[in-house]
């Protein structure tokens, strides 16, 4: 499958992504592809026809700062809207420790149906920015589900060269790692991590 890089996502873009800095696979489900109409879904702007979808969001201390996880849950319940029932995703907060959402009992993907979408928007009223983060742990929590896409969001662009490395052995390819930074540029180590796992990496700018 392929990915769309276009979208509706409301923060604005503190950086545009050159094509030479985001490396694809066409054969890859949620590889870039401008002009694709026939979307699953889209996350801030990057766009993924896949089946299976994992988010995963920062919710320690700092994201609390201009409304960045305020902004990241407006985001994520309007991506899980425009997604049809027979898609299958799951949400992983996390700060020191990340486990998915309990979706009406699950804790794995589950299919994207009103009542779990509801569920979703009720839970994600009780996740509040607080704690440090452990990226690397969150990503690996999130390859266990096996899904074709990942979307990974933090604030922190502090990933070091060893986790993006490790992260990238264990997902093997399986699967595609789209990262998105409140308040990054374009060179640091969410487009590594992205680069190295066949997605987009998109710097926003963080708004009430």
């Amino acid at each position: 499958m392929h990915q769309d890089s276009s979208g509706n996502g409301t923060a604005e873009e503190q950086e545009a992504i050159p094509s030479t800095q985001t490396k694809t696979n066409p054969a890859a489900p949620g590889s870039a592809h401008t002009g694709n109409s026939q979307k699953t879904t889209a996350f801030f702007r990057i766009a993924t026809q896949a089946k299976t979808i994992v988010y995963v969001v920062d919710c320690s201390g700092s994201m609390g700062v201009d409304g960045r996880l305020d902004t990241a849950k407006g985001e994520l319940l309007k991506s899980l809207e425009q997604l049809a029932s027979s898609i299958r995703f799951q949400v992983i907060p996390y700060n020191r420790h990340a486990e998915p959402l309990r979706i009406n009992g699950q804790s794995g993907l589950t299919f994207a149906t009103a009542e779990h979408k509801r569920t979703v928007a009720h839970l994600l009223e009780d996740i509040h920015a607080e704690g440090g983060t452990d990226h690397a742990g969150a990503l690996k929590r999130a390859l266990s589900l096996g899904p074709e896409v990942i979307f990974f969001l933090t604030d922190a662009d502090d990933l070091r060269a060893e986790d993006i490395r490790n992260i990238s052995l264990l997902n093997h390819g399986r699967s595609v790692i789209h990262a998105i930074g409140f308040g990054r540029g374009g060179s640091g180590s969410l487009n590594a991590l992205a680069q190295t796992n066949q997605g987009i990496y998109r710097a926003l700018l963080a708004g009430p």
